[in-house]
C-alpha cells in the first residue's frame, strides 16, 4: 500500500518538483517490479496453452493484470514489428504498454489530451 502510494506520487505530473533522490527511488521501484515479473514470464513461456486467459494475469504497470496477458500472447505469436500505440495514457504510470516498453524494448506512440501529461512523460 505504501509503495503504491509513493509510486503514484512520484509519477504524477506534479513530480517535476521531486528531488533526484526521489527519482532514483522511483527508478529502483520500477526495476524491482520488472525483476519480480521475470519468473512469471518464464512460467508463461514454458507452460502450455492456457484454458483461461485470466491465468496469465499479472500486474507491473497495467491496471488489471494486462501485463501478464500481453506477455502470454506475445510469447505465443510471432510479432514482426514491436511497436504499440496507446491512447489516454495520462502520466503513463498505469498503462498496458509500459511493460512492453521497459521489459521487452518495444517502441510506441502515446496519446493523451493533456499537454501537461505529455510534457511529463517526455521528461522521463
Amino acid at each position: 500500500m505504501f509503495l503504491n502510494s509513493l509510486f503514484r506520487k512520484l509519477t504524477s505530473p506534479l513530480a517535476s518538483q521531486l528531488s533526484q533522490m526521489e527519482f532514483r527511488l522511483l527508478r529502483e521501484i520500477e526495476q524491482n517490479r520488472i525483476l519480480a515479473a521475470q519468473p512469471l514470464i518464464q512460467a508463461l513461456k514454458k507452460g502450455g496453452v492456457l484454458e483461461n486467459i485470466a491465468d496469465a494475469e499479472f500486474k507491473v504497470f497495467s491496471q488489471w493484470g494486462e501485463d501478464g496477458i500481453i506477455q502470454y500472447l506475445i510469447s505465443r505469436i510471432a510479432v514482426e514489428n514491436k511497436v504499440f500505440i496507446e491512447f489516454g495514457v495520462q502520466d503513463y504510470s498505469e498503462s498496458n504498454t509500459r511493460f512492453l516498453l521497459m521489459n521487452d524494448n518495444w517502441t510506441g506512440f502515446l496519446i493523451d489530451s493533456s499537454s501537461e501529461a505529455i510534457k511529463y512523460i517526455r521528461s522521463q
